[in-house]
Parts: C-alpha cells; sequence; structure tokens
C-alpha cells in the first residue's frame, strides 16, 4: 500500500505591537541601542525589560540581549533595566540629534567570580524562562535548560509535561505524545529553532517527541495562544524547541554520565551527554563567531508482565451467575530502546547589523521489541463451566492463542535551517531557508500465532488487580497442542518531509503619538509525505506445523503460569530457509548452463514457500515469489542466505543436544573438531 500527499502553503502575516502613550517629533531624533548581559560580557540576557523614564517608552531584550529604542527625541534620559532575579539596573544616556547610541549594560554580581557562577547558573536560566514567559506577547510556558536538567526525564516530551496544562500520552511508561490543554495532540504544532517538524509516523501528524533527547535543549516554549505571525494550522499550541548556541553559553565544556537500573529485567541502562561552545574571533571582531555541539546517547534495556481483560461479563455456572472473564491475556514484553540525538549550530556576526545562522538537529529512536501473549478465550463456543463463584472459575474446552510478535522500528527526524538577521535602521529584515524531514522504518516484522483447543483451564481472582490464569490440563504443557495458525510478514517505510522559505519585514515607528511596528511576512512551506507499507498472511496450515516442530524457550513471567512458547527468531529461521534453498537452486541452475530472468526467479521462490508452508496455505503467487527482492541486499554474496541460515540452525541443533545429553553432545562436537 503506497500513499502520498503533497501540502503546499503560503502564509503572509501582519502584525502591529502594542503601543505606549508618548508625544514628541519625528525629525532630529536619536536612535538608542544597547545589550544585557552578566559581568564577563558573553552570556545575554533575554526577556530583559528596559524602560526609559518620562517617555513611558520600553522594549523587551531578545535572545541575544538586544534592544532598540528608534527615532528618540534628543536630550538627557534615565533607563531602568528589571530583570527577574536581579537587582534594578539604572543608566543615565544623553543623545544629541541624528545620533545612535550604543549602551552595555550589566546585570548580576560586582563583588566577585563566586557571585557571577551563580547569576549564570541554574538560578539564572530559571529566571531567564520567567522573563521571556512575563513578557511574551501571548500566553505561553519557557523552560530553560537548567530546569531540564534538574530532572531525570529520559526525552523532550516528559520534560515539558511538568508545565501547567500539559499532559501526556505514555508507550511502555515513557511519554511520548505531548497534550496542550486537553486537545489532541495532532493539533499542536512542533518547530525546532523555528523551523516546522513534521511527524515520522504514517497516517498522523503528530510529532513524536520521545524521538528527541531532553540533553541538546537550551530553552523550550509552550505557546497557548497563537500570534499573527505564527501557522494558522494548529489549535491546540506551538511547541517551540530551541538548541544551544555559543551566544546563549559562551565557552563552556559540559559532561553528563547517568544510570538507571530495571528490576524486572535485571538490567542497567546507561546515558552519556557532552555539550560544547566556542566563541570565536574573526574579521577583527571580538567573540563574533560562536560553534556549538551537543550529542547524547541513551540505551535502555527493560520489560514487562502484566494481564489484560476486556471487562466482566455474567457468566452461568452450576451453582449460580457470576460476574466473571469470558477472555483473558498475559503478556511479557521485551524491550530495547535507543535514542542517538545530535546537535551542531553556527551563528556568526560580521557587523553590528546582521547576525548569520545555521542550526542542525538530528535524532534518531529505535525500539527492539518482543511481544509474547497468551490469550485465554474461555467463552469459546466449545468450553464449558465446570465451576464458577465469585473469585474462581474452571472451565474445559478452552481455546489458547499464542503469540510472538516481533518488529524493530527506528524512527528519525532531522532539520537544517540557513537564516539572517539584518538591522537596517528602523528596519529588520529576517530571512530563513529550512529543510526537515522525519522517517519511520518497521522492516521484517513477523507476528505468529499458534492455536490450542480443547484445553481444560481456568482463573483466579482473589487479587483482582492480577489475575491468575493457569491451564490446567495436562496438554497445555505439551507443546504439540498448538497448531501453527497463521504468520505475517511486514514492512513499512513511511517519510515525511518539509520545505520552507519566510521573509519578513518589520519597520519601527510611530502611530499618532504613540510609537510602534508594523510587520509583514511571506512563507512558503511544502511538504511531501509517503508512505509504502507491504504486508503477507499465511494461514491454514491445518495439522501441518504445531509448536513441536518448532525450538522452544522458558519464559520469565512472575505472573502465572506461561507454557510452551517459541523461541525468538526461530519463525525468522523458518523463512530464511527459503531463502536459503533459493539461492542454491540459483546457483544449480546457472551451474547447469541454464539462464535466470525475473518470471523464472518468481516462480522459484513462490515455488519454495508453497512447499515450506504446506499445502493448505493459500498465497499470491506473484506477490509471494517476490521475496528475493526484498534481500537484494542480503543475497549479493555468494551463497550468502545459505551460509547464515545453516550457521543459525547448526547453533540451535547443538544447544538442543547439549540440553539433552551434555555428555554425548561434547564428545561428538569434539571428534567433529578433531576431523576438521
Amino acid at each position: 500500500m503506497k500513499g502520498t500527499r503533497t501540502l503546499q502553503r503560503a502564509a503572509i502575516a501582519a502584525a502591529a505591537a502594542t503601543f505606549c502613550g508618548a508625544v514628541f517629533a519625528q525629525t532630529g531624533t536619536a536612535t538608542l541601542q544597547g545589550r544585557v548581559t552578566d559581568n564577563s560580557g558573553g552570556i545575554a540576557f533575554e526577556g530583559a525589560r528596559v524602560r526609559i523614564e518620562g517617555l513611558s517608552v520600553e522594549a523587551v531584550t531578545a535572545r541575544d540581549g538586544r534592544f532598540n529604542f528608534p527615532a528618540l527625541p534628543p536630550g538627557e534620559y534615565r533607563l531602568v533595566i528589571t530583570y527577574l532575579g536581579a537587582p534594578e539596573q539604572t543608566l543615565r544616556v544623553n543623545l544629541d540629534p541624528g545620533e545612535r547610541e550604543q549602551v552595555a549594560i550589566t546585570l548580576g554580581g560586582r563583588d566577585g567570580q563566586t557571585e557571577n557562577v551563580l547569576v549564570v547558573g541554574q538560578h539564572a536560566g530559571q529566571a531567564a524562562a520567567l522573563n521571556r514567559a512575563l513578557n511574551a506577547d501571548g500566553i505561553e510556558e519557557v523552560i530553560s535548560a537548567d530546569a531540564i536538567g534538574q530532572f531525570p526525564d529520559q526525552n523532550v516530551a516528559e520534560a515539558l509535561a511538568r508545565s501547567p496544562g500539559l499532559s501526556l500520552f505514555r508507550d511502555q511508561g515513557e511519554g511520548r505524545f505531548l497534550v496542550v490543554r486537553g486537545i489532541d495532540p495532532a493539533f499542536t504544532a512542533t518547530t525546532v529553532n523555528g523551523l516546522r517538524v513534521p511527524g515520522p509516523e504514517g497516517g498522523s501528524r503528530q510529532v513524536n517527541l520521545d524521538v528527541i533527547s531532553a540533553d541538546l535543549l537550551e530553552t523550550a516554549e509552550i505557546q497557548k495562544t497563537n500570534l499573527p505571525d505564527m501557522d494558522g494550522d494548529t489549535v491546540g499550541g506551538t511547541i517551540e524547541l530551541q538548541t544551544a548556541t555559543a551566544f546563549d553559553r559562551g565557552n563552556t565544556l559540559t559532561l553528563r554520565a547517568e544510570g538507571s537500573y530495571n528490576e524486572q529485567n535485571e538490567e542497567t541502562s546507561p546515558k552519556l551527554a557532552a555539550s560544547l561552545t566556542r566563541l570565536l574571533s574573526v574579521g577583527g571582531q571580538r567573540d563574533n563567531l560562536g560553534v556549538a555541539a551537543a550529542v547524547s546517547w541513551f540505551s535502555r534495556d527493560f520489560g514487562s508482565e502484566g494481564v489484560e481483560t476486556p471487562g466482566f461479563d455474567d457468566l452461568d455456572g452450576p451453582d449460580g451467575t457470576f460476574s466473571g472473564l469470558e477472555e483473558a491475556e498475559q503478556r511479557d514484553y521485551t524491550i530495547t530502546r535507543e535514542r542517538l540525538s545530535a546537535a551542531v549550530n553556527f551563528d556568526w556576526r560580521p557587523t553590528p547589523t546582521l547576525d548569520l545562522y545555521w542550526r542542525n538537529l538530528y535524532s534518531d529512536f529505535s525500539d527492539d521489541e518482543v511481544q509474547l501473549s497468551n490469550v485465554y478465550g474461555f467463552g469459546a463456543d466449545d468450553a464449558e463451566i465446570l465451576a464458577l463463584d465469585a473469585n474462581r472459575a474452571q472451565f474445559s474446552g478452552v481455546e489458547v492463542e499464542k503469540l510472538n510478535e516481533a518488529r524493530k522500528e527506528t524512527q528519525t527526524i532531522q532539520s537544517t535551517l540557513l537564516g539572517a538577521q539584518q538591522r537596517l535602521g528602523r528596519w529588520t529584515l529576517d530571512y530563513r531557508l529550512g529543510y526537515s524531514v522525519a522517517e519511520e522504518d518497521n522492516p521484517g516484522e513477523l507476528n505468529v500465532a499458534f492455536v490450542g483447543e480443547g484445553i481444560d483451564a481456568g482463573y483466579d481472582l482473589a487479587q483482582r488487580r492480577i489475575p491468575l490464569l493457569a491451564g490446567t490440563s495436562p496438554i497445555y504443557n505439551d507443546p504439540a497442542t498448538f497448531e501453527l495458525d497463521e504468520i505475517e510478514r511486514g514492512n513499512s517505510f513511511t517519510q515525511d518531509d518539509e520545505w520552507q522559505f519566510a521573509f519578513d519585514v518589520q519597520r519601527d515607528l510611530f502611530w499618532g503619538q504613540a510609537p510602534g511596528f508594523w510587520k509583514a511576512g511571506i512563507k512558503h512551506r511544502q511538504r511531501v509525505k509517503t508512505s509504502d507499507v507491504d504486508v503477507e498472511i499465511y494461514g491454514d496450515f491445518g495439522a501441518d506445523y504445531t509448536l513441536a516442530d518448532f525450538p522452544l524457550q522458558n519464559v520469565d513471567y512472575d505472573l502465572g503460569q506461561w507454557g510452551p512458547i517459541t523461541r525468538n527468531g526461530a519463525l525468522r529461521d523458518f523463512v530464511r530457509m527459503n531463502l536459503a534453498a533459493f539461492e542454491l537452486e540459483c546457483y544449480k541452475r546457472i551451474e547447469a548452463g541454464g539462464t535466470l530472468s525475473a518470471p523464472d526467479m518468481i516462480d522459484l521462490m513462490a515455488g519454495l514457500l508453497k512447499e515450506g508452508y504446506g499445502d493448505g496455505v493459500t498465497m499470491d503467487h506473484d506477490r509471494s515469489g517476490s521475496l528475493w527482492m526484498q534481500f537484494s541486499t542480503h543475497l549479493y554474496a555468494n551463497f550468502y542466505a545459505y551460509q547464515y541460515t545453516t550457521g543459525i540452525s547448526a547453533a540451535h541443533q547443538l544447544l538442543e543436544m547439549f540440553d539433552q545429553n551434555p555428555q554425548a553432545a561434547q564428545e561428538n562436537f569434539c571428534a567433529c573438531a578433531r576431523q576438521a
């Protein structure tokens, strides 16, 4: 199944600022510009409020700490700078007609390096977030990197969920989607450094925030109201993720190592993160080029056990009617989850009025998951209730389905953004060109079902939170009882990429007696999403195969009796054996002087699958016969599949021999080794 969707948008937005009342002439004016930093001058304070006494004019500093007052009447003024977490600062300036005055304002301690460290550390990060939220035009929450680092959150979704008005959709206990104000995540937009990023899942537009590590962030904003210069295709809100730049942090190096222990699986999971920011001096200017890099790696081995039921129904037993179970399922999960995220940012300020930047992010997230299940059908057509009360039940003729489902899903998100901001007097020009792509790859998913019928089984509800399920007849523990019912093989790949170009222009001016600005812009977005899903289902095996025909494994399940189940990978070996036979037959035909064409190879593959799965299986000849095409990367080497499958089969056989008779197996193995 393939699908392609193309989305193009062009938007023009205009906005006017809030006006502050003042009366003065526009001719013969002066310009006042400045920057608010710490003592060292390397750390800028965003969100500081700069007010001019007597004029009732004020400005809020940008991310680089800059502020700008154009078209001020000449004279002497007193600036008042307020910032949560720092004492109020004042500064007197004298402006002459036509002058462009540059001032430097310092916040923080003045008495020693120790106090300065406190200002630029955790306290400063939280203060910056509060100031930005306080001075924002809309309703938004801002979280700093220091606040994120206080908690052992695994990803962006979990880090942001600590803000008010937000909740999570979780997968295996880890946050995945962020819910803003109770609205479906599909209606929330996500941007990275101002660039819209798509979601990796097919058939869905929400962004999987568990793909991105929280260690890469400098700040995160949750904007709960849309402003005129924002995209209008979201009603839930906008999540803006900003990675660190050298102008944010100065010259820094941070290293972080963590570990967690999963008692259920008795596994330790490591997490490593590092970041480096460096300011360089080029072109005769000081600290005008910034380079920032960050990387985070996390690997987690964990699992879970559970019992799931669809609910209770009224059952009629020999001693009356009681509320009981018609179906219940035991589940055992084993998961290896790995996340690798990296960000590289370059910022250059060739002149005081021009900023150039290049922001890059890459994140890779994979889940290698095996789910084992026992589904008890107490309400099967042939089932009969032998005993029933409020807490226990015993049945005969129960159908038990044993499922072995395995997949490895990999999701990636990448974004790159080139941009510039140019300040020309009262004019401010912004240019942005970006590309983002999200992918989900799920190759070789394999789901297998075995079904056993006529089994005596029951349940115990003495602990209702954890029902105890068990087969009570000897045939439940006999692998030959469970016949192969269905095999489902699948491959899927989804890609969602988007190009974006945006240009904004802003001019500071006066409307009547009040200073303000007008802003207009144009944005073009082109988005293409493709999805390719290939699923093959094999059924109607009859009694050709049972669990006894496959290698088995012991399941460490603490919530009840499990019984026999196939070893992980046993069914994949079953499929690979057909590939090995296909490869061997191809070489035989070539050595005999024959030729091979695509139709010949499709016929050969389909015939081998028919032989392997039995006459009871109905297959699509051309689709099943094309299986060899999907493994082209593995069939480039001589007898690759044959050698690979032979080695696995030999290993399984050797292991079974050691399990049955270790002494004899050891002697046979040594004898074979001496002969070789």
